[in-house]
């Protein structure tokens, strides 16, 4: 399998070096706008343009630029018919979008969001309880992430990365979408969302830093979704709430538990161990499987879509200052 990488930031090298641990040789790289770079560390070839990499006749491709760059480079994979691997989100704003699912629909092509929170080993142990009906319907849900953004990469300057330019798609709602696509694999479909989105910091950025959205379930019930760049230390934790219990899921601490509504306490559950990479690597190992047609995907352009439309109508809501109704969610 020849595999395309295009963007080389932080998660383009994460998924080059987890294409290599999983046996892949045949690796080329796209880094445009990096003249005078010095070469990758593994002399992989590197070609200026997606175009070019299409023309080499690439078995898949991942696109990993900043997010306002992600929308040409699918297109191209789609119309191309290669089937590619999208980081997160989809894009920074609605343009283009229609043209892409209609592109996908004709050509009938994978594309895949790397929402990676679903191949992480206690969250899909989580998923398998809420799917045997151990809650219940979910009533209530709220999923929270926080983390000090300067800690994130404590070798670049916060403020020279994407998460702080408006431009290239940065901002909690969108950097931190992974919660919005959860909310809805564990308690979608919505109805409605309201949402308080803003930027209240001292952060040196121009985007926003703080985001409360609320989603109205179709048929009943409410989710939150709870987004920063300030908490500290790093926080990330989700929990559903139905007539027959709580299962609450804690990142940080690789922890699952099931509180029955009259239990004195909450039931540990087991989740296999976790290193942060696993996650990575299993997104990958399975998107190469469905490109290669062994597995059917897990992921597709209806949950890129899905995903991106909450995030955007949040901050629709969140200027507008009332409710916003969902369009449906439709098949691509």
């Amino acid at each position: 399998m020849r595999l395309g990488v295009v963007g080389f930031g932080s998660i383009g090298r994460r998924h080059t070096e987890n294409a290599r641990a999983l046996g892949l040789r045949d690796i080329l790289l796209v880094r445009s706008g990096r003249a005078g770079a010095a070469p990758n560390p593994w002399g992989l070839r590197e070609l200026p343009d997606v175009d070019a990499l299409l023309a080499e006749q690439a078995d898949a491709v991942i696109v990993a630029t900043p997010t306002a760059l992600h929308l040409p480079a699918a297109a191209a994979c789609v119309e191309a018919r290669v089937p590619v691997l999208v980081e997160k989100p989809l894009s920074h704003s609605r343009e283009g979008i229609a043209d892409l699912a209609v592109a996908a629909r004709r050509y009938k092509t994978l594309l895949m969001p790397a929402h990676n929170l679903r191949f992480h080993p206690g969250i899909r142990a989580a998923q398998q309880h809420l799917v045997a009906g151990e809650v219940g319907a979910p009533i209530t849900s709220r999923f929270f992430v926080g983390q000090y953004l300067p800690n994130w990469k404590p070798d670049t300057d916060y403020r020279s990365t994407y998460s702080a330019d408006p431009e290239l798609g940065g901002g909690v709602t969108l950097d931190l979408i992974h919660e919005i696509d959860l909310a809805r694999w564990w308690s979608g479909p919505f109805a409605r969302v309201g949402a308080w989105i803003g930027h209240v910091s001292a952060l040196d950025i121009r985007t926003d830093d703080v985001a409360e959205i609320l989603l109205e379930r179709v048929g009943g019930g409410v989710a939150t979704v709870h987004l920063d760049y300030l908490y500290n230390p790093y926080a990330r934790w989700c929990e559903v709430t139905g007539d027959s219990g709580t299962l609450r899921f804690d990142y940080v601490a690789n922890r699952l538990t099931l509180a029955a509504p009259n239990a004195d306490e909450a039931l540990e559950l087991p989740v296999p161990p976790f290193t942060r990479n696993d996650m990575y690597v299993a997104l990958l190992r399975h998107f190469l499987g469905a490109a290669r047609g062994e597995e059917a995907p897990e992921l597709g352009l209806s949950d890129a879509l899905g995903a991106l439309d909450i995030a955007l109508t949040a901050h629709e809501a969140a200027a507008a200052r009332r409710w916003i109704t969902l369009k449906p969610e439709q098949d691509p």
